[in-house]
């Protein structure tokens, strides 16, 4: 009656293989989201790297508790800002108790990592400008987090942040993957090759939008 989401309003949502617990403190997972587990999950298949995974900004722990569930991975990090969202996420791991260690974070971007080196990284920043915020939907404007949705001017404050920061945290020939807006992905594709990433590309989410920024470190 109040106008809330409906996952909100549950209580839960679900994601890929999950149920998860929800409320205010973190954005509700989107089927977007699924398919960059995906490709984390493809690129360990494919290389063989099951190593260690950092998931930025994990919110509800939907990225980081889906890896842990689905892949063979040595170690997942899940990091996130807030104390409130690392709440949720850690609630959300007693629940579904994965198979694969998954170490909890409280810090900024990469800065939760330390001096830590991992074989991929992968994040759902915030990508949206103060502007589109406001224009809205009321379900989203009124009740989801801003935090987790709003980056800077152009919407581009974090991921261009990630990209930056990415390279002195993975091992060679690792990972980054990012969810990006679709109408800035050529723009983010952009700016991490500029930024000296190596074989970058963008792939379509399942509404055929480019939607994830994929690159790797160069092996020296």
């Amino acid at each position: 009656l109040a106008g809330a989401p409906f996952a909100y309003a549950a209580g839960s949502a679900a994601f890929r293989t999950l149920e998860l617990v929800v409320d205010e403190r973190v954005l509700i997972p989107r089927p977007e989201t699924e398919g960059l587990v995906e490709r984390v999950l493809a690129w360990a298949r494919t290389t063989g790297r099951w190593g260690v995974v950092a998931d930025i900004g994990t919110g509800s722990g939907c990225i980081a508790l889906s890896l842990a569930c689905e892949g063979a991975f040595r170690q997942i990090i899940a990091a996130d800002l807030s104390p409130a969202a690392l709440t949720v996420a850690r609630a959300n791991h007693a629940r579904i108790a994965p198979p694969t260690p998954v170490e909890f974070r409280q810090g900024d971007l990469l800065w939760a990592l330390g001096g830590d080196v991992v074989d991929a990284i992968v994040a759902n920043p915030p990508y949206v400008t103060p502007a589109e915020w406001e224009a809205a939907d009321p379900d989203v404007r009124d009740f989801e987090p801003r935090a987790a949705l709003v980056s800077g001017a152009d919407g581009l404050r974090h991921t261009d942040a990630l990209l930056r920061m990415a390279p002195a945290r993975l091992a060679p020939g690792g990972l980054l993957a990012v969810e990006v807006d679709c109408n800035r992905a050529s723009v983010s594709a952009a700016l991490a090759r500029a930024t000296g990433w190596a074989a970058v590309r963008v792939e379509d989410d399942l509404f055929g939008r480019p939607r994830y920024l994929l690159a790797t470190k160069e092996i020296s």
